[in-house]
């Protein structure tokens, strides 16, 4: 989310929350904390993964009045190898972190794919990927690979062969205004929300796209306004 708000999504997220019992949200790529901010709203717990020590500062600051909310300041692929929770209910991934590095061999350079190899035994997860190759959506293009299927389906297999896999469309989008912005609970009208919002004015920079894994097929996903890719 973070500098834009797409509210569809959100209430998809909220929807996902309640399907299938979900107290804990951990996104990667925090940045600012715009994200954590305003889904510390509505999730029991969450926990913000960032290494930048700028971004971080201004993240702290923003969440300074939540007391829900948990910080880490290490690298996200880090972080996850550290994990232990023991928690009989499934987590949310929320992978949001964009760090590509061109140098390295070709099966590292994408954070994503290390952060989910790093992810472990936690089977009964909901890992969403933003910025995902979804149709009529804004998505992340290195070196002319799309951030697609390919590139993450081998690690999302290893944590659990079962998932099952499914997408939004650019139909099931939605941003919100700036007016709207300034009424919404937990997404205070900043700066930087406000500048970014007037600057991003295509589809494609504004309506993103995700891929949602689910530990099992929903019975009705045209209820989430989402494409099941589920074999």
């Amino acid at each position: 989310m973070g500098w834009w708000f797409d509210w569809r999504s959100a209430e998809r997220t909220k929807q996902l929350r309640d399907e299938f019992n979900i107290r804990l949200f951990i996104e990667t790529g925090t940045f600012r904390g715009l994200n954590i901010y305003y889904w510390s709203y509505h999730f029991p717990q969450v926990w913000g993964v960032e290494k930048d020590p700028n971004a971080l500062d201004i993240s702290q600051l923003r969440i300074r009045d939540r007391g829900n909310i948990s910080l880490f300041a290490e690298s996200s692929p880090d972080f996850f190898r550290h994990l232990k929770v023991i928690s009989p209910m499934p987590i949310l991934f929320y992978l949001d972190a964009h760090f590509y590095d061109p140098t390295l061999p070709l099966n590292h350079r994408w954070v994503v794919k290390d952060e989910l190899a790093a992810i472990g035994d936690y089977p009964n997860c909901l890992i969403l990927i933003h910025d995902f190759a979804t149709p009529g959506c804004g998505h992340l293009i290195y070196d002319g690979q799309p951030l697609d299927f390919s590139v993450v389906q081998e690690e999302l297999r290893q944590i659990n062969s079962n998932f099952c896999y499914y997408t939004n469309t650019r139909d099931g989008c939605a941003v919100h205004t700036v007016e709207s912005i300034i009424n919404t609970p937990g997404l205070e009208p900043n700066i930087d929300t406000l500048e970014t919002i007037s600057y991003h004015n295509t589809d494609r920079l504004k309506y993103r796209g995700i891929l949602y894994a689910l530990p099992r097929q929903l019975s009705h996903p045209e209820k989430f306004s989402l494409i099941s890719l589920c074999d």
